[in-house]
C-alpha cells in the first residue's frame, strides 16, 4: 500500500540528502554534500514556509517513509525561495554563502524560468533507490496530478538525467525549455518540463 501524505515531522537531513543527490544527476559535481545538506536544512527548517504549509509530503509504503515530495502553487515561488534563501545565508554564514554566490548568480540568470501562471511546481520529487522500478513514482506523480484537477504542472531535470526525462515525457509532460551555465569548465544544465492536467495519464 503506497500512500502520499503532508509530512510534520522533517525527516534526518542525511536521507533527504542521498535522495536529493540521487536525483540531481551530473549537479550533483557543482556542489559539495556539505552544501547540499545546508541547503536542505534551509529549505526544511523548522520554520519552513515549506513544512508550514504542507508542501513537503511523504511518501509511504505501509509505515514505512521511502521517498519525498515538495510541490506548490507557482504564485507562491518567489516568496518561498526569499525564504529559503535568508536561512541558507544562515545555515551557511556569510563566508559559505559568499563562495557559492556566483553559483546562484549563474544559476538565477541562465537556467529556465518558471513564468506560467495557474500551475502547480514540483520542487523536490525523490524515491527511495530501493523502491524504484516498481511502478511507485507513476503513482505518486498520477496522484499528485489528479489532486489538481484543471493546472499545469512544472518541475526543472537536469539535461543528462535521461531516465528522469523519459519518465516525465511517459506521463505527457514536455520539454518547454532549457538554459545552461558553466561553472569550473564544465556546463550543465537544465530542462523546464511542463504538464497540462487535461491531458490523461
Amino acid at each position: 500500500m503506497i500512500e502520499v501524505k503532508a509530512l510534520d515531522d522533517v525527516p534526518p537531513i542525511e536521507q533527504l540528502v542521498d535522495w536529493y543527490v540521487a536525483g540531481k544527476s551530473n549537479w550533483s559535481s557543482v556542489s559539495s554534500k556539505f552544501h547540499d545538506k545546508k541547503m536542505l536544512a534551509s529549505l526544511l527548517n523548522d520554520k519552513s514556509l515549506f513544512v508550514e504549509h504542507h508542501y513537503l509530503k511523504g511518501v509511504y509504503h505501509h509505515q514505512d517513509l521511502i521517498g519525498v515530495v515538495i510541490d506548490y502553487p507557482i504564485q507562491y515561488a518567489l516568496t518561498l525561495n526569499q525564504k529559503s534563501h535568508d536561512h541558507l545565508k544562515q545555515e551557511l554564514g556569510v563566508w559559505g554563502f559568499h563562495k557559492h554566490y556566483s553559483l546562484y548568480r549563474k544559476m538565477a540568470r541562465h537556467l529556465p524560468e518558471i513564468t506560467l501562471e495557474n500551475q502547480q511546481h514540483i520542487h523536490l520529487f525523490a524515491i527511495d533507490t530501493d523502491h524504484q522500478n516498481k511502478g511507485i513514482g507513476s503513482f505518486v506523480l498520477s496522484h499528485l496530478i489528479t489532486t489538481k484537477p484543471n493546472q499545469m504542472y512544472s518541475l526543472l531535470v537536469d539535461e543528462r538525467n535521461d531516465r528522469a526525462i523519459q519518465f516525465y515525457l511517459k506521463h505527457r509532460f514536455e520539454i518547454q525549455r532549457h538554459g545552461h551555465i558553466r561553472y569550473r569548465n564544465k556546463w550543465y544544465g537544465q530542462y523546464l518540463m511542463v504538464r497540462n492536467n487535461n491531458n490523461a495519464l
